[in-house]
């Protein structure tokens, strides 16, 4: 040791070993930027195209990262908003799920003479929410059924 009670060596002089300090410190902040797959809720507009054919306003989402969109100017433009609350299942720290709450994950806008759709989850991951799976359908379908909002 170098006298202050700390063993920075990594062997088991029955100091500290920093190296596990790292990791732990790491790890606590890897869970502050990581969602490790849990299952978020969105309040879909079923109005919108893209929304087509879908009876409920609540739906389920699988999410592994903090990738969400701010909602656009456009009101129109939201097709799919985090809730407040958003944690169905698994786990996502309390600063997570407040850094992803009232943002939009999916978004579809004209431009040009064709559309933009955003989605910021992967709709079809491994083929479990027929939800998600019915809105990326949808896209491909009614991405002319919208116009953009008039000026």
């Amino acid at each position: 040791g170098d006298g202050t009670g700390t063993d920075t060596s990594g062997s088991s002089g029955g100091g500290v070993d920093m190296t596990i300090i790292i990791a732990i410190i790491a790890g606590a902040l890897l869970l502050l930027v990581v969602i490790g797959g849990a299952i978020m809720e969105g309040d879909l507009d079923i109005t919108h195209p893209i929304g087509y054919g879908m009876t409920n306003r609540n739906i389920a989402s699988h999410r592994n990262t903090l990738i969400a969109f701010e909602r656009p100017e456009n009101p129109w433009a939201t097709v799919v908003e985090i809730s407040d609350n958003p944690l169905l299942s698994g786990f996502a720290s309390t600063e997570n799920q407040a850094a992803l709450a009232g943002k939009a994950s999916i978004i579809a806008e004209r431009h040009g003479q064709g559309s933009v759709i955003l989605f910021s989850d992967n709709p079809n991951f491994r083929a479990y929410f027929f939800g998600t799976n019915k809105l990326f359908m949808n896209s491909l379908f009614f991405s002319k059924g919208f116009d953009r909002p008039r000026q």
